[in-house]
């Protein structure tokens, strides 16, 4: 009788591990799999997705920082100088707005070396391109960019602010990951529209007792904006 008990569990136990087996090896619908027309789940695994393309590269594009920026003041000057002559039209012929001790002329014939080395007047800059516009096609850099000893971040202010007739950017300065500063550039569509060449230049006196530049140059054809050339760029004396 007790052989009998035993024998009838054992068959009990295998049974019992069959069923569990069986259960835990059924086919179940893949978690980003898809069903097929018949309506059985398929296990197919999910496709390899490519990251999606952003509108700005800013490691691909200013790389070409150089040449941009040949190409926008060279552009720029011919602006200034075909409607060097011109009065009583629809704009006047200059808006511009410099630190002491720099011109338009030495804006529109500074050296530019290489993608990251400039040189106004007699003095030489590093330089970064935050945004360019080449006959109306505009780039803006995306994420952080490096400027020697320092990173810029551009950023869009909340929604909960609102601006009337232009864009505005936030430009937050970091030395060593610490917030140095953090500059409001505003941008007036209307008030370029008002000029042929606008050339904007200012000083932010940094934290760390350091000077930095950010230099506005716009030209703009008789065309209008859709032919415009600009650039906008952050600069730091190499001395």
């Amino acid at each position: 009788m007790i052989i009998a008990v035993i024998v009838m569990t054992v068959i009990l136990t295998l049974v019992a591990i069959t069923v569990v087996h069986y259960f835990l090896t059924m086919p179940t619908e893949a978690t980003h799999g898809g069903r097929s027309n018949s309506g059985t789940a398929t296990t197919s695994k999910p496709p390899q997705v490519s990251p999606p393309a952003t509108s700005s590269n800013p490691v691909g594009w200013v790389r070409e920082a150089g040449a941009i920026l040949r190409k926008v003041l060279s552009n720029v000057s011919r602006v200034m100088e075909e409607n060097s002559n011109t009065s009583g039209g629809p704009r006047s012929l200059l808006n511009a707005s410099l630190p002491k001790g720099i011109t338009v002329e030495e804006i529109l014939h500074a050296v530019v070396v290489n993608d990251s080395t400039i040189i106004i007047g007699n003095r030489t800059y590093r330089y970064v391109l935050l945004s360019y516009c080449i006959l109306g096609q505009c780039r803006e850099t995306e994420g952080t960019v490096s400027l020697g000893q320092y990173t810029i971040t551009l950023q869009s202010p909340p929604k909960t602010i609102t601006t009337t007739g232009g864009q505005l950017i936030y430009v937050l300065i970091k030395k060593e990951n610490k917030l140095v500063d953090n500059v409001s550039h505003y941008y007036v569509p209307f008030l370029i529209d008002s000029y042929w060449v606008t050339i904007i230049m200012s000083a932010v006196n940094l934290s760390d007792n350091h000077v930095m530049y950010f230099l506005q140059v716009y030209g703009l054809p008789a065309q209008g904006f859709t032919k415009m050339f600009s650039a906008w760029l952050a600069l730091i004396p190499t001395a």
